[in-house]
């Protein structure tokens, strides 16, 4: 928090909450001095979704964050997937995953595209991180079954 100090212009806020309640993160007075609710904000997910279970409802956790959004926010997500693995590959990932007690769900791309429903997907559209937007040329970017992490980029319409 010590460092979380600037100009008006670029406020940062520390909100110490968990995403599954996204009513608590919403309510903190901290969040609502920080960001400005009347333009357009960015929600931006990072690696962070796949940690949220179904039994959790990740998509009303999605829909709670979005709702007071103004429309021209943004939703930056990315997830891992099952989609690039093998059986085996799969199968090592959930015992992996099982066995550090991290509660962990890989998604597919049907299942990721469900957070953007009533949103704008922006273009390249949904896809492997590897090939979204890539800088890098083909034969330097990792496989896609080695990242095996979906992307996207909607707008609030």
């Amino acid at each position: 928090r010590a460092l979380l100090t600037g100009s008006p212009e670029g406020r940062t806020a520390y909100v110490d909450a968990d995403l599954r309640h996204p009513e608590k993160i919403l309510a903190d007075p901290d969040l609502r001095r920080t960001l400005d609710f009347s333009r357009p904000v960015a929600l931006m997910l990072v690696a962070s979704m796949h940690f949220i279970k179904d039994e959790d409802d990740p998509y009303g956790v999605i829909r709670n964050l979005l709702e007071p959004l103004p429309p021209g926010s943004h939703l930056v997500m990315t997830h891992a997937t099952n989609d690039y693995l093998t059986p085996e590959r799969y199968a090592e990932t959930v015992e992996s995953n099982e066995r550090s007690g991290v509660p962990f769900q890989l998604r597919s791309t049907e299942e990721f595209t469900r957070f953007f429903e009533g949103l704008e997907v922006l273009p390249p559209g949904i896809g492997s991180v590897v090939n979204w937007r890539p800088v890098e040329p083909e034969e330097e970017r990792p496989s896609i079954e080695d990242v095996a992490m979906l992307c996207a980029v909607a707008r609030v319409p």
